[in-house]
């Protein structure tokens, strides 16, 4: 755990607002120097999305991967059903006019919010590691968004094509 210690302190701090001052890859190239082989193939799990094969899982992971689970199943169910769900923020951001780069960004501000409060008290330990790892994963995400090139990705898709040829057998 001494290792913890160094490698904690060489991390900048991750704010949601704030573009951060690390990437994925020099995170994980540091972390390879600094973590247990146990604790680095979770973390290595934890970039190729197969939380569900970690073996040696943490309560604070455990709960917030639940709290993932649950709050995309409710978007699911409100989206088809409009029916309400046991997130009232969730659905609070969910229902309002705001366009859906926004509601994605709140979306990612709840999942912050969870991220925060699972560090709480874990300041040297792998669980305090693997939760800057999913910080920047979220912060990864959202400094991604770019408006013109959606725009771009949404006309293209919404595109009617209109150069097929139609079927004169019928007349």
């Amino acid at each position: 755990m001494d290792r913890y210690y160094y490698f904690v302190n060489t991390l900048p701090v991750l704010y949601f607002s704030k573009k951060p001052d690390i990437n994925k890859k020099v995170f994980i190239d540091e972390a390879e120097k600094w973590l247990t082989g146990n604790d680095f193939s979770i973390l290595k799990k934890l970039l190729k999305n197969e939380y569900e094969t970690i073996t040696k899982k943490t309560a604070e992971l455990d709960a917030y991967f639940y709290f993932i689970s649950e709050m995309t199943e409710q978007i699911v169910k409100w989206r088809q059903e409009k029916e309400s769900i046991l997130f009232p923020a969730v659905a609070k951001i969910l229902s309002s006019d705001s366009d859906p780069l926004k509601k994605e960004i709140a979306l990612l501000k709840m999942r912050w919010d969870m991220l925060v409060e699972l560090e709480y008290g874990h300041f040297y330990s792998n669980v305090f590691i693997f939760v800057y790892f999913l910080k920047l994963e979220i912060l990864d995400r959202l400094y991604t968004f770019d408006k013109e090139i959606g725009m771009v990705k949404f006309k293209e898709i919404c595109e009617v094509q209109y150069d097929r040829k139609i079927d004169n057998t019928l007349n």
